[in-house]
């Protein structure tokens, strides 16, 4: 089964600049471009509880971007075995920090559930890490992107080749940090695997 990929229609998650610093005490802090810093935007938890409403994991779960465990927290409170990572100490206690998913060898888990940080092409490189790293586990990958990531003319070739199994998308889904708004806590289920990109 090819990897399931899981799409935020209008997901705020702004492009990092090089170079940001993390923030310490306040963990939302923003630099100087209007930017929070190492792209820390937290997934609201009703994004993940939708997606685990249409899509089960047999096996534990690697969440790589893990932030303060948005997403890791929904996950356990389903009952997964969840191994969670970050590049930067965002406060999670039960995170691994200073692991730099992009740089991996070798999994963590069987399969990927994260949103990944987006600027200067981290969520290309998110995606191409998960898919291979679920090639070795036999695992899925569930990415929490912004539905552009499936329309932009630089990635056309990736995804004709690398067909999502399927794609969820959420209208107004906008992660924490921007305007609050209402997310639904279920999906329908709109299967492309007989379409093409």
């Amino acid at each position: 089964m090819l990897p399931a990929v899981l799409s935020l229609a209008q997901a705020s998650r702004p492009a990092a600049r090089p170079g940001a610093r993390p923030a310490e005490k306040d963990r939302s802090s923003v630099n100087a471009w209007g930017r929070a810093d190492f792209e820390f935007y937290p997934t609201p938890p009703e994004a993940t509880r939708a997606l685990l409403s249409v899509e089960t994991f047999n096996g534990n779960i690697w969440e790589p971007a893990c932030g303060q465990g948005h997403i890791s927290k929904v996950l356990e409170a389903a009952g997964y075995d969840v191994v969670s990572t970050d590049l930067v100490d965002h406060g999670y206690a039960a995170a691994r920090t200073g692991l730099d998913f992009t740089e991996c060898v070798f999994p963590r888990a069987k399969h990927i559930v994260t949103n990944p940080p987006y600027g200067y092409g981290l969520a290309d490189a998110f995606v191409s890490k998960a898919l291979a790293m679920a090639a070795i586990t036999g695992g899925n990958v569930a990415m929490l992107l912004n539905i552009a990531s499936l329309c932009h003319r630089s990635r056309h070739e990736f995804w004709t080749t690398h067909k999502p199994a399927r794609v969820y998308a959420l209208d107004d889904c906008v992660c924490e940090g921007s305007a609050k708004r209402r997310y639904p806590d279920r999906l329908d289920r709109a299967d492309l695997s007989q379409t093409s990109l």
